[in-house]
């Protein structure tokens, strides 16, 4: 069976590790989450075949409303721009442009805005 390890970063951010699966999501991407993730240890700078790069989410699981307490909530755009550069997915030659695209979880019109191809 496999290991789900489940973190509550922060009000908003959660967590959810799957490395059987490979699969690390980031639960709700208000303003500043990545530098949240950045404090938790869930982003970390990493080698990969030589290369330097950082760790960190490979799912995005958007909310359900777009603005909660007066904040935004749905703001993916660092999140997604860490994965492609600073972990490497869209890099020219890099180790971990394997052809995956980050993945984002959520309500149709959402994931709309923020369409990846």
């Amino acid at each position: 069976m496999a290991q789900i390890n489940v973190v509550d970063v922060v009000p908003g951010i959660s967590w959810i590790e799957i490395p059987e699966a490979d699969l690390r999501i980031l639960c709700g991407c208000p303003a500043d989450s990545v530098k949240h993730l950045m404090r938790r240890g869930l982003i970390r700078p990493a080698t990969v075949a030589g290369t330097h790069c950082e760790t960190g989410p490979n799912v995005i699981l958007l909310s359900d409303v777009m603005v909660q307490n007066g904040a935004f909530c749905n703001l993916a755009e660092f999140p997604v721009l860490q994965m492609l550069y600073r972990q490497g997915m869209i890099l020219p030659g890099h180790p971990n442009n394997t052809g995956r695209k980050p993945l984002l979880m959520g309500r149709p019109d959402d994931r709309s805005r923020l369409r990846l191809s």
